[in-house]
């Protein structure tokens, strides 16, 4: 059964978005005749059994500790038969939940099309930029006979991107479709779900929309652990309760006020879609709660029972 897609967005080249939408991945895909060209089968693929099973934190744990330049880097080449992508998540220090977590689940789903879209790219001699970093992100491609060929991606810098053999200026069109791939696995199916919440972020590539969630739990520092970076390590609380999120759920659906620019560095809630996409319910004391699923920084004011319960879970 095709589920039904995603009005969720990335929000990385918004210019782009008319050329690779999800509506149009849809509608190849529920025409069997008339497809995209991203789209497969309507049965998930066989798993990628020449290949060891991980997990997206086991693989962006060892991008993220392994530099891009150490080595001979792979080129990005055909024949990939999976991916991974990782954000910028713990950049600031070890398990600190600041930056971008990647999708949870490996692509597996027209591999080749990432490959095809990084070759299509227009590479430059030298890139240069003064420009300031933003959201970093990593693809792992993985190939049956153990190579592994990453790409490395800045937005801040110019859009820079590469894979150590190549420069391009494309980032943000490159995540673009990326993201847009792993979105179309999901509308057609191809899905990986995990029923245990995911280490503490703020929020995802794939912006999850804080009323569609179905997992949640609150997440503080913990200033008696040193980490790199300095700061403390950030644990997990309470999970929060089917009827909680329920009512998080009904409530913040109307919320539509702007929310103060501070950011509480103390604690927050982290709410997961099914696809273990998340969005912070960021804890701002007496003044409630801000997030951004995608439409601004907003404030939330819950009601008098739902704050109780929710100060009862973060006190506990």
């Amino acid at each position: 059964m095709v589920s039904a897609p995603s009005t969720r967005r990335s929000p990385w080249a918004p210019e782009l978005r008319s050329t690779l939408t999800v509506g149009a991945l849809v509608v190849g895909l529920l025409l069997g005749g008339c497809t995209s060209p991203n789209s497969r089968s309507d049965s998930p693929p066989p798993p990628v059994e020449s290949l060891p099973v991980r997990t997206s934190v086991e693989v962006c744990d060892a991008v993220a500790g392994r530099d891009s330049t150490a080595g001979a880097a792979v080129p990005v080449e055909e024949g990939a038969v999976r991916a991974w992508l990782c954000g910028d998540l713990g950049s600031v220090g070890l398990h600190h939940p600041m930056g971008h977590r990647g999708p949870r689940e490996p692509l597996v789903y027209d591999v080749q099309s990432a490959v095809d879209k990084y070759q299509s790219l227009p590479k430059l001699d030298d890139l240069s930029c003064a420009g300031t970093q933003t959201v970093v992100f990593t693809l792992l491609l993985e190939y049956d006979d153990g190579r592994e060929a990453r790409v490395d991606g800045d937005l801040g810098a110019c859009g820079m991107i590469g894979d150590g053999h190549t420069l391009s200026d494309e980032g943000g069109l490159f995540l673009e479709h990326v993201l847009g791939l792993w979105e179309a696995q999901r509308v057609a199916g191809y899905t990986y779900p995990e029923e245990e919440v995911g280490e503490c972020a703020t929020a995802s590539l794939i912006r999850a929309a804080a009323t569609e969630a179905v997992r949640g739990v609150w997440c503080s520092r913990d200033m008696a652990v040193e980490t790199r970076g300095g700061g403390g390590s950030w644990l997990q609380g309470s999970p929060i309760p089917a009827d909680v999120l329920h009512e998080i759920s009904e409530e913040i659906g109307t919320a539509t006020d702007p929310a103060p620019s501070d950011w509480n560095t103390e604690a927050f809630i982290m709410l997961e879609d099914q696809y273990g996409d998340a969005v912070a319910l960021e804890w701002l004391g007496s003044r409630g709660y801000a997030f951004n699923d995608g439409g601004g920084r907003t404030a939330f004011v819950p009601s008098a029972e739902l704050a109780a319960a929710l100060t009862r879970l973060r006190q506990s």
